[in-house]
């Protein structure tokens, strides 16, 4: 759809990009406009005393375009009289306490509370759209997402005070010094954004990481000596302060009312010195940044020691440090020039547990180093050596991306003295680098170089698929997309788990080059085997917790029986052996004595009872084992109603039953429970014990009744 790229060509489209993402006077003026109606809706509804809203970040910064969202804060104060003790007590840790609560200093359920109930009264006036409604309330920084109705600007809100657009000033100060630094940024932003980078739920750069990363590369460029931006320290001190010294915002340190007039007089007169500085054309500043920055990772990754593990990128003193590691292992370190105890790169994690996203960023930063040299030419592109131990330095590099043995054996052929492969096409050129980015922000650009056809089909399919997933199918369309591995593919292959997963959910079509139509992006065996690598882990992880707990309950049953076992030793061996009825009435009979009326009464009624509880212990032992094991609530109900008739039947007879004992000692012996042992704690018990006439001796033995008529 077009020829081979060129390099000014490829110029053209960046300025064209800068272009296209600074912001304009409609979006501005609906920004300020939106402001004022969420401050407008909050005032005076939420108990806040000098409340307002401070925006901060890109809009801040200027480095914001009209499809950019908006970060605000709400400031103000709360009554210290209207919180809890126990709230005080977490803001405060035994320092002394003010009347006003700022509303940054709160605790964290009362900052929860106080942004659901700004939320709320946002989505109740009619500024924020209920369906966009989404709160992150036990985030490090907990806020409420919401996109407004009238434009549908996305808004972060959060808590915070006048500080908190101290960071996105103090940028704005630094693009006032030299105009590179802002050209530069566009365009790093939205390639990071189009490759899926700029992420830090996805645990890589976040836009403050990224622009410490930039400003960093622009203190060092083209040395030091001759540097397009000063380091930070410049703009607040005379001289260099020392490392260990505190930073302007460490410890959650008020910010200096005279900071802000200091440096801002300060970055008047550096821009005088560095903004005079000559600077290289954009295409050459990008490549050299992508280039750079993609050396230093594979340096870290390789532990080399220009760029060690535990190195800190310093846009304060305009260095990399080496003398103050963090206390966490962390794979990238990109210190808060304003609060160097504050890792902003933290979201890439730590060695000994990281995600493996450093990966998949430095083969981004070497893939489009590679395009950027094969447009702009071969020699200031990295020698084959280089290309060679880049891709084989790494298995996860290995695995991810092949081009690299192919620029290695391209470079190899040219030095050979054979003709060079061509360029790539612009089309493919400004895809691989902005991707869907390009449709959104050139659209004539994007129409014109990919046909009207693609073009329209991209734009049908943005919100519908993943950004990645359509950046590969636009590349596959152009017949360029052997080079690339988009953030989806990557996270799938190594199974990367992001907190964000519903920005990455599977795609359903892809286009079709051969006749311009929709088709599954995966074809059917990629579908399967990810299928089955899913329900496979899915099994064993359900084995396992079955395996578990089946490993528990055996423990439990061995634990119960051995229980039983000692307390059925115990009751046999401290037992008194009692005097049996039965015994006596056996030995009678067999001596031909008559049985009286009452005697023959007791008698069944101690067969039935001895009947009672052989069922009880047929129950119990039908059972499996359990903690606390009990006889079921109709056998103890049974024995209840037999202990009850037999003891009748003794009062009649004018003897004291055996039962009772018999009963209490079985009912020991297998721990049918309190009821059934006659706990006298039991109201069934103290029935029996009233109905029968018996009471408890000094010594704690039992009395039985007194048979009626008897002197």
């Amino acid at each position: 759809m077009s020829g081979p790229a060129s390099a000014d060509e490829l110029a053209a489209v960046l300025e064209q990009v800068v272009q296209a993402t600074s912001p304009t006077v409609d979006a501005y003026r609906m920004r300020t406009r939106l402001i004022d109606s969420i401050q407008g809706a909050l005032k005076h509804r939420i108990g806040v005393q000098d409340l307002h809203v401070q925006p901060y970040g890109s809009f801040v910064s200027q480095q914001y375009n009209a499809g950019s969202d908006l970060d605000l804060a709400l400031c103000g104060y709360i009554p210290a009289a209207k919180l809890k003790p126990a709230a005080l007590a977490e803001i405060y840790r035994g320092e002394p306490e003010e009347e006003l609560v700022p509303l940054h200093k709160l605790d964290k359920r009362t900052k929860a509370n106080l942004l659901r109930d700004a939320g709320y009264r946002l989505a109740g006036s009619g500024v924020a759209s209920r369906d966009s409604m989404e709160f992150v309330l036990h985030a490090r920084v907990p806020i409420v997402k919401f996109a407004d109705r009238a434009t549908g600007i996305e808004v972060d809100l959060c808590l915070g005070n006048a500080a908190t657009s101290f960071k996105a000033w103090s940028v704005a100060r630094v693009a006032e010094i030299n105009p590179a630094f802002g050209r530069l940024y566009k365009v790093v932003k939205l390639w990071a954004k189009a490759h899926g980078i700029n992420d830090g739920a996805s645990h890589m750069f976040n836009s403050w990481c990224l622009t410490l990363v930039v400003m960093y590369f622009l203190q060092q460029y083209p040395s030091r000596e001759q540097a397009l931006l000063p380091p930070l320290c410049e703009l607040l001190y005379e001289k260099r302060p020392a490392e260990d010294s505190p930073r302007l915002m460490q410890k959650g340190a008020e910010l200096p009312p005279e900071v802000l007039k200091v440096m801002e007089q300060r970055a008047s007169q550096a821009a005088k010195v560095y903004g005079a500085r000559p600077c290289p054309p954009l295409l050459e500043l990008f490549r050299d940044f992508v280039q750079q920055c993609g050396r230093n990772l594979r340096g870290l990754l390789a532990a080399q020691e220009s760029f060690r593990r535990g190195t800190r990128i310093s846009a304060f003193y305009g260095q990399l440090l080496h003398s103050r590691p963090y206390a966490s292992q962390y794979v990238l370190c990109v210190e808060d020039p304003y609060d160097d105890n504050d890792n902003t790169a933290r979201t890439f994690g730590t060695w000994d547990g990281h995600p493996g996203t450093i990966h998949y960023v430095t083969s981004v930063f070497e893939r489009t180093a590679r395009r950027l040299n094969s447009i702009l030419g071969a020699s200031s592109a990295p020698s084959t050596s280089t290309a060679s131990s880049s891709a084989a330095s790494d298995a996860w590099e290995a695995e991810s991306n092949a081009s690299s043995s192919n620029a290695s054996s391209s470079t190899g052929t040219a030095a050979a003295g054979k003709v060079p492969p061509q360029p790539p096409s612009l089309a493919s050129t400004l895809v691989f680098l902005f991707g869907p980015q390009l449709v959104n922000k050139l659209p004539d650009l994007s129409r014109r170089l990919l046909g009207p056809q693609l073009h329209a089909w991209a734009v049908s399919q943005q919100g519908r698929v993943p950004a990645g997933e359509l950046h590969t199918q636009l590349l596959k369309a152009l017949g360029a997309g052997e080079e690339f591995m988009c953030f989806e593919s990557f996270k799938r292959r190594h199974n990367i788990r992001v907190l964000n997963e519903v920005k990455y959910t599977t795609a359903e079509v892809g286009w079709d080059e051969s006749n311009g139509s929709s088709l599954a992006i995966r074809d059917a065996t990629e579908v399967v085997q990810w299928t089955k690598e899913k329900a496979a882990a899915a099994l064993a992880a359900a084995a396992k917790r079955e395996a578990k707990r089946a490993k528990d309950a055996a423990k439990r049953a061995v634990k119960n029986q051995r229980k039983e076992r000692e307390a059925a030793a115990v009751a046999a061996s401290t037992a008194p052996a009692p005097a049996s009825t039965a015994a006596h009435a056996a030995a009678a009979e067999a001596a031909g004595a008559p049985r009286s009326g009452a005697a023959a009464a007791g008698h069944a009624a101690e067969v039935s009872a001895a009947a009672a509880v052989a069922a009880a212990e047929a129950a119990a032992a039908s059972r499996p084992p359990r903690p606390n094991s009990r006889i079921a609530p109709d056998a103890r109900n049974l024995l209840n109603r037999v202990v009850a008739s037999t003891l009748h039947a003794g009062d009649r007879a004018g003897e004291t039953p055996a039962i009772s004992a018999d009963v209490s000692s079985s009912s020991h012996h297998q721990d049918i429970g309190p009821a059934a042992a006659g706990d006298p704690r039991q109201p069934g018990n103290r029935r029996q014990q009233q109905q029968s006439g018996a009471s408890r001796q000094p010594d704690g033995s039992r009395r039985g009744p007194r048979a009626r008529g008897v002197s």
